[in-house]
């Protein structure tokens, strides 16, 4: 094999790795997905990674019908509290989620679902 053919496997090697990295795997995400048209539009969504101090991130949202409204830190560096409103104009699809601390950003897609209408009660198990 040349010296060429080496310089160019190590390089799309090495470049395929640094592009692999634009998320973050995160070990907790609660609740793992939401739907639209819910009676309260606010839901907290917790993020936790054991691997990643989430305290040093700006988070942002950029998704038609919801909006962040409160990013919480807690004395764990490892969790990150988001307070997200949901418009009733809102629809489902992926929400992303970004990352930001210097140079490093991340993005997460956060699922948003679409409520059927007349599931809002659940019937339980009947015991005679």
């Amino acid at each position: 094999m040349s010296c060429f053919a080496l310089v160019f496997l190590f390089v799309s090697y090495y470049s395929a790795v640094v592009a692999q990295k634009k998320s973050i795997d995160f070990d907790q995400v609660e609740p793992p997905f939401w739907w639209t048209g819910m009676k309260n539009p606010r839901v907290q969504l917790l993020f936790h990674d054991m691997d990643v101090n989430l305290g040093e991130f700006d988070v942002a949202i950029d998704y038609a019908g919801v909006a962040l409204e409160e990013v919480k830190t807690v004395e764990n560096p490892h969790y990150v509290f988001l307070t997200l409103d949901i418009n009733p104009s809102a629809r489902q699809g992926k929400i992303p989620i970004t990352f930001t601390a210097g140079k490093k950003r991340y993005v997460y897609s956060y699922e948003l679902k679409e409520k059927i209408e007349g599931r809002s009660w659940r019937s339980g198990i009947r015991c005679f």
